[in-house]
């Protein structure tokens, strides 16, 4: 079997990437290692504007606009729901975050991100937040799970997909070719998440995995209509499910909930919200964000190795960024006069690990 790309990773940017290959009529395989990946457990925010500071993603605008066209592209085409629009409504968790958005709330740059402050001392229905909250805007969360599994029918209705792990040592890397088992490709990308840091051709690049865990919890009680972040952040499903999540450790990079994590996040929500503090878990789980030392993607081609490429690193930005970086990654690939932007191409690290 010949192919133009054999893709490694079945997670948001192997399976965005996957579909805008095929509908440019290139011929592609994804090996889908059978472990789980974080995008299938991923809460799906997208959030241009986070952090303690208020920071806004550079390229936030491009961002939304590029996620919200493929999202709904991709809601046409296989007729289900994926991005759901909803407002965040943001806890100050302190003074200093008040004081931080209060630099930032007249900036231009910043004013359609953001509707206005409450007072001190607010009571939203039953959550306390005694420094005040910002509605956030142009916010919303992707059905992750659903999302891949659908793509997941379509590349298998395209002989491009299979389900199997992958064992570097089976690649032959040739100078006109890569040998898979019975697949001839091109090229490779790989998009394996966490899984990068062990890559033999790109373990060179500096992966910081994090491990995060996730609940989902069942309700009694009337859910808000909108996210909520307090430290932790909320997102309502229906028939009163809700998630919360998510911790962040970067030394136990495994993916076994623990409860300590458990525990941490049902503290930080009975402290807004006691009554929902009490609500039943009904799964928890945890995976490995594939977060980078800059806190910026990993995209481009290996330095020695031309047909070999990577397409990875978004952490907990994939299902905002992954959209833009899809389509420009896309054109690196099939355009000779494309290239991919300076902060996220791996050229940047090339000095360090390749010289002479």
């Amino acid at each position: 079997m010949n192919v133009d790309y054999l893709i490694i990773g079945q997670g948001l940017a192997g399976s965005l990437l996957g579909y805008r290959l095929i509908q440019a009529g290139r011929r592609i395989v994804i090996i889908d290692p059978a472990k789980e990946n974080a995008s299938r457990i991923a809460g799906g925010l997208i959030n241009p504007v986070t952090g303690m500071r208020f920071v806004k993603n550079p390229n936030a605008e491009v961002c939304l606009s590029h996620a919200k066209r493929l999202y709904q592209a991709l809601e046409s085409t296989f007729n289900t729901p994926f991005f759901l629009e909803k407002k965040l409504l943001r806890f100050f968790k302190n003074a200093e975050e008040k004081a931080a958005f209060n630099k930032r709330k007249n900036d231009p740059a910043y004013q359609p991100f953001f509707n206005h402050a409450t007072q001190d001392n607010t009571q939203h229905a039953d959550f306390t937040c005694p420094f005040g909250a910002i509605e956030q805007r142009q916010t919303g969360h992707v059905l992750t799970a659903r999302l891949l599994v659908q793509l997941q029918q379509f590349f298998i209705s395209h002989n491009s997909y299979q389900k199997t792990q992958l064992h570097y040592s089976d690649l032959i890397v040739e100078n006109d070719a890569i040998q898979w088992r019975n697949i001839s490709a091109q090229n490779i990308i790989f998009c394996e998440g966490y899984h990068g840091a062990q890559n033999p051709w790109f373990s060179w690049l500096p992966f910081q995995p994090a491990k995060g865990e996730i609940l989902t919890l069942q309700s009694t009680l009337a859910l808000p209509k909108d996210m909520i972040s307090y430290g932790s952040w909320l997102i309502p499903e229906p028939k009163l499910i809700f998630k919360i999540g998510a911790t962040f450790d970067a030394k136990n990079i495994d993916c076994k909930p623990t409860v300590a994590g458990e525990n941490s996040l049902i503290r930080a929500l009975a402290e807004i919200n006691p009554r929902l503090g009490s609500a039943e878990v009904v799964a928890h789980r945890a995976q490995i964000r594939p977060c980078t030392r800059d806190k910026q993607p990993f995209i481009g081609r290996h330095p020695q190795h031309r047909r070999l490429f990577i397409f990875n690193g978004f952490g907990a930005k994939g299902c905002l960024e992954i959209p833009w970086y899809s389509l420009l990654f896309y054109k690196y690939l099939t355009t000779p006069s494309a290239s991919i932007p300076a902060p996220a191409n791996i050229n940047r690290f090339y000095d360090s690990h390749f010289t002479g």
